[in-house]
């Protein structure tokens, strides 16, 4: 079966259009949380599209939905793909998920302390690690926080403790190793050098 990719493209940018603009326009909450999740699909088969202004403009907005069930959807969208196509993608929406931290919404602050767990595990040289640190330690000192909230932070920083020492240990032992094969091929040309003087 032979398909048309012009057609089935400009069908793909259509159905996109209808995506975002329902998402846009619909003032049914549950509609526009379903939408998201089908908006998800589509960047799972196209992950382009998060960087196409028309998409990066439609989640900006969704992220200050009146709703909180729509903005946890968007967060959790973001997080899932910022992970998913690493470093770029990240530098792309790390500010914009920094400044959910701050939402009125308890599960939406979680999430984002969840993605931002899995940011600083997986992209230990994001510019933004100290920044991104310092902004939870802030939140976690407000007296107000939700406990739960506090919870999922102490958890990240034990995380990624655990993370950075199984890191450096493996780091020590490749060191050691690297060290051991120097001084053992140092000690073999030694003794070669002895074995043709004493000839």
């Amino acid at each position: 079966m032979e398909y048309n990719l012009p057609l089935f493209s400009k069908l793909f940018d259509n159905i996109l259009k209808i995506v975002i603009y329902t998402l846009s326009n619909s003032s049914i909450s549950q509609i526009r949380s379903r939408v998201i999740r089908l908006l998800s699909s589509y960047i799972d088969s196209n992950p382009l599209l998060l960087s196409q202004d028309i998409v990066k403009l439609c989640i900006i907005e969704t992220l200050h939905d009146n709703f909180i069930s729509v903005r946890e959807e968007i967060v959790k969208l973001l997080g899932n793909h910022m992970i998913k196509q690493g470093l770029d993608v990240c530098n792309q929406y790390i500010d914009s998920i920094l400044l959910k931290l701050n939402d009125p919404g308890v599960s939406v602050r979680k999430s984002v302390v969840n993605i931002l767990k899995e940011i600083l595990i997986s992209f230990p040289k994001i510019p933004k690690y100290s920044s991104i640190c310092l902004l939870l330690l802030e939140r976690v000192s407000i007296p107000k926080e939700e406990e739960s909230v506090k919870d999922a932070i102490y958890g990240l920083f034990r995380q990624a403790k655990a993370k950075f020492e199984e890191m450096n240990k493996s780091l020590r032992n490749k060191l050691f190793d690297t060290t051991k094969k120097k001084i053992n091929d140092n000690k073999e040309k030694v003794d070669r050098l002895k074995k043709h003087e004493e000839k």
